[in-house]
């Protein structure tokens, strides 16, 4: 796993170098080169060569290392769906996804105040949902919305995956009480009603690099475009279309089984070069409606992430009715409230294990290090 990470370091590295020196106007512009920047600090862990000889057979050996979660170097933090499912209560939960329709996801991508909007009308429509089946208004609700701006392929595609509390709270004297509300099929059509004429209320993003639009533009997938409206219930959840807006919902997730609920938060927050960089820059897209692409290379990549980054203030992950961190303390729901629970235990910090000297195939000693090579920072060549 470390050696596919730093190969995929590499490559963005020497992505980053061509597209600088084949297009050095493009690199040049200031909001291509700030999201440059952010796509390398974003990319580069720290990273090093170790070199090992073994001391009977002189047998030389290259092994490679990075650095762990909590490092006080490149602050490389622990993942994203950790912290999700701490903020989580014992409660089912559902997986939401929206879709844009065309040109939206492309517009809108990257742009933090156009993401900020899309994510709240959508919220804001499964919300009255479900209070509406409820019949109380005043209910809580609670959803941890996660925004991605790329497919499998990075191409530029701008939707929205949302763990939506599957029911509402209600206030007692005992503290919060809390109701299933599972929406049907005919919810579905009624949200993606309310994000569609909220969408027809928002402003056109404003892209004011030329540079970062040619970026943005050559990001877009050639896609048929279907404008009729089509509407399929699954086993795996239920999705409705409407003029190119989608909208699905998975099956619950039950409040003991917090293993799903991890692999759940897994997907969500996982990042858009996760199978890409496992693919080692060969990315496979199995999307029918996204014509056949050639393998990309390493200035293709960096140029679709960068056309992929948001701009200041970065819009990620955000947390919204009862789940956010305000509310949750006036509903009385604590983050890390499921780790107090007699079920789910809370574990003692796991120590970093020290890293053992690998040992000759042929002699079966223990290797000896020769020299360790910071990787995390290459020399520069000036011609």
């Amino acid at each position: 796993m470390w050696s596919a990470q730093l190969d995929f370091a590499d490559f963005i590295l020497r992505g980053a170098a061509e597209l600088t020196r084949e297009t050095p106007s493009l690199a040049a512009a200031p909001a291509v080169a700030s999201r440059l920047a952010r796509v390398l600090g974003a990319r580069l862990p720290c990273q090093a060569v170790i070199r090992w000889a073994c001391p009977v057979c002189s047998t030389r050996t290259v092994t490679r290392w990075r650095c762990g979660p909590r490092c006080a170097t490149c602050r490389c933090g622990a993942p994203k769906s950790a912290n999700l499912l701490r903020q989580i209560p014992q409660v089912p939960v559902r997986h939401w996804v929206l879709s844009l329709p065309s040109p939206q996801r492309f517009d809108f991508a990257g742009d933090a105040r156009s993401e900020a909007a899309v994510v709240k009308a959508f919220m804001h429509a499964v919300f009255a949902r479900l209070r509406a089946r409820d019949g109380d208004r005043s209910a809580g609700c609670g959803a941890i919305a996660a925004i991605h701006r790329s497919g499998a392929a990075l191409n530029l595609n701008l939707h929205v995956h949302a763990l939506v509390v599957d029911g509402v709270f209600h206030r007692s004297p005992d503290g919060s009480r809390f109701i299933v509300q599972a929406p049907g099929h005919e919810d579905l059509a009624v949200v993606a009603r309310e994000v569609q004429a909220a969408l027809a209320r928002l402003p056109a993003a404003d892209t004011r690099d030329p540079a970062l639009a040619a970026l943005q533009l050559a990001a877009r997938p050639r896609r048929k475009l279907r404008q009729a409206t089509v509407s399929s219930p699954s086993g795996q959840g239920s999705t409705f279309e409407l003029a190119g807006l989608k909208v699905f919902a998975g099956p619950p997730v039950h409040a003991d089984d917090r293993a799903a609920l991890r692999r759940l938060c897994d997907y969500v927050t996982r990042p858009a070069t996760a199978r890409f960089a496992a693919a080692r820059g060969n990315p496979v897209t199995t999307d029918p409606n996204i014509a056949t692409q050639p393998q990309l290379g390493p200035q293709e990549v960096v140029a679709r992430l960068v056309a992929a980054t948001p701009a200041e203030p970065a819009v990620s992950v955000r947390t919204y009715g009862v789940l956010a961190p305000r509310a949750a303390h006036l509903w009385q729901l604590g983050h890390g409230h499921q780790l107090e629970l007699p079920s789910l235990p809370c574990p003692e910090p796991r120590r970093l294990a020290r890293a053992r000297s690998p040992r000759c195939a042929r002699c079966d000693v223990a290797l000896e290090a020769l020299a360790v090579e910071d990787a995390s920072d290459p020399p520069t060549h000036h011609g």
